[in-house]
């Protein structure tokens, strides 16, 4: 499998692993695990909720999808929707976006992170979601720094 992703590999898929962990504050190079279960994901010809949740324990082996009732979580100023089966059946249909190229990839990114499915990871894994659908149509175009600046915008775009 090629690690560059296309138009010029401007960034490939380590550079990408790497920075996506460090604006998590993980100062230390990826793992093997995380770099094949990026690869794994990129390759995937359809994203399903399951795909999500083998990405998020790899990446953060505690984190759990939150459909119990309680598993609410705040971050900063945004508060997601609380925990309970609403998420799963949010993300199920965010997915039907995603997979069918309804939404771009930008709208869906900022779907994702304002549901924020997951107890912890989303970051990461909204992050390889957008690079998946952005990968699958063929606008792959990164430079090292962009992550960071699209997650917080997006986050304080969604708040209008």
């Amino acid at each position: 499998m090629k690690d560059d992703y296309k138009d010029g590999g401007i960034m490939n898929r380590f550079d990408f692993v790497r920075e996506t962990n460090l604006i998590e504050g993980i100062h230390r190079e990826p793992t093997q695990a995380e770099r094949d279960e990026h690869a794994r994901f990129i390759a995937l010809d359809k994203v399903e909720i399951a795909d999500l949740t083998k990405f998020v324990s790899v990446y953060e082996p505690t984190a759990v999808l939150r459909v119990q009732e309680g598993c609410n979580v705040y971050i900063g100023n945004h508060i997601p929707p609380k925990g309970g089966q609403g998420i799963y059946y949010k993300l199920q249909a965010l997915l039907d976006d995603v997979n069918s190229g309804r939404k771009d990839a930008y709208e869906n990114h900022i779907a994702y992170e304002n549901l924020h499915p997951f107890s912890d990871c989303n970051g990461r894994s909204g992050r390889v979601l957008w690079a998946w659908q952005a990968h699958k149509s063929n606008r792959m175009y990164l430079s090292l720094g962009f992550l960071h600046m699209f997650y917080y915008q997006t986050l304080q775009r969604s708040h209008g």
